[in-house]
């Protein structure tokens, strides 16, 4: 029974390398929870361009104080269960006059 060992510098016969082969055994981990990151960045970039859904209706409240002043709203009507289950959920610009009902 003999054994050989390969000399410095010559290559052994074995798979080719993907791409991750290619990473070294300390970065290899974090792949998975790289691509996750990623994939939240994503969704989380999706869901902010949503904004308030243009499907609600939308209207004006006014508010009169007791001293005679008045306070116009814009307000988005949330009519249905699912508006209201949503509410402002993935809102991140709201005005100082804008609100939900």
């Amino acid at each position: 029974m003999s054994t050989s060992k390969a000399h410095p510098g010559t290559r052994t016969a074995h798979a080719p390398l993907t791409p991750l082969g290619r990473l070294s055994r300390r970065v290899r981990p974090l792949v998975p929870g790289i691509l996750v990151l990623g994939l939240i960045a994503t969704l989380h970039t999706m869901t902010l361009a949503a904004g308030v859904s243009a499907d609600l209706p939308v209207s004006t409240a006014v508010v009169e104080t007791a001293g005679g002043r008045r306070h116009e709203f814009r307000v988005f009507l949330a009519l249905t269960h699912e508006h209201r289950r949503r509410g402002l959920m993935h809102v991140t610009d709201l005005g100082a006059d804008e609100g939900m009902l």
